[in-house]
């Protein structure tokens, strides 16, 4: 008798010993690493959706080109929407510039983006080469892996910005966007984690 309730007492301490070693903390599940590990990736989380982003979307897009006499009115504006991180950056430039075929026409010149979020981490520049027509967008901005890892992600492509001009008969040529409201923008991305 003594000797089967020894054998009991050592099976429910040695239950008790292994579950401890398995559940190091009483308040988690004994699988809460497998969970973490395993869970599924959110496909509406910035991580995922910057990971899957393949253009963004420019619209209201204008272009004034100036006279060779009023350089200086030559402008371009554009709205540049991330479905990524939701956000939109408002994009202008004012400058002689952006008048092509001019001596001061020089398309490497970058031009900043108001960005419509609080989130320091997210800037966006472009620059135009109005004699081609190319727009180059630049974009960065971060978002958190599935491990809680901050990734810097980067959107960078150059393409022409299809628009249709008039003449205003003084030598200005007024342009606005050529394809209904928006225009897809096809985008590099690169991620690297910070």
């Amino acid at each position: 008798m003594i000797a089967l309730r020894l054998a009991t007492l050592l099976f429910l301490l040695s239950s008790a010993i292994a579950a401890s070693l398995l559940n190091p903390s009483p308040l988690l599940p004994h699988n809460y690493r497998t969970r973490t590990t395993l869970a599924p990736r959110d496909s509406d989380s910035c991580y995922a959706k910057s990971l899957a982003l393949t253009n963004f979307t420019i619209y209201a897009a204008q272009v004034l080109k100036g006279s060779p006499f009023k350089q200086e009115n030559s402008s371009i504006s554009f709205q540049l929407f991330n479905t990524a991180t939701d956000t939109d950056a408002q994009c202008s430039a004012h400058s002689a510039a952006l008048t092509p075929n001019s001596n001061s026409a020089d398309p490497y010149i970058w031009y900043g983006c108001f960005m419509e979020s609080r989130d320091p981490s997210m800037a966006a520049k472009f620059r135009y080469d109005a004699t081609l027509n190319f727009v180059t967008i630049n974009e960065t901005w971060t978002c958190l892996d599935p491990q809680n890892h901050t990734v810097l992600f980067t959107a960078y492509n150059f393409d022409e910005l299809a628009i249709n001009c008039t003449d205003d008969g003084n030598f200005e040529r007024q342009c606005t966007q050529a394809d209904g409201n928006n225009l897809y923008f096809p985008v590099d991305i690169t991620a690297k984690r910070v």
